[in-house]
């Protein structure tokens, strides 16, 4: 029973971990393509 109880403590943190990692690399490609729109309206003027 014992066991159970901490794989599935294992198996939260995983998932907790994924979201996460999931939330982080969603920033990172918001904060790319930011980046790429101010740079291609900077060609642009």
């Amino acid at each position: 029973m014992k066991y159970r109880e901490d794989n599935s403590d294992l198996l939260g943190l995983f998932n907790y971990h994924r979201h996460l990692t999931t939330k982080v690399s969603q920033l990172m490609w918001l904060r790319c393509f930011e980046v790429t729109q101010i740079m291609e309206l900077g060609k642009q003027i």
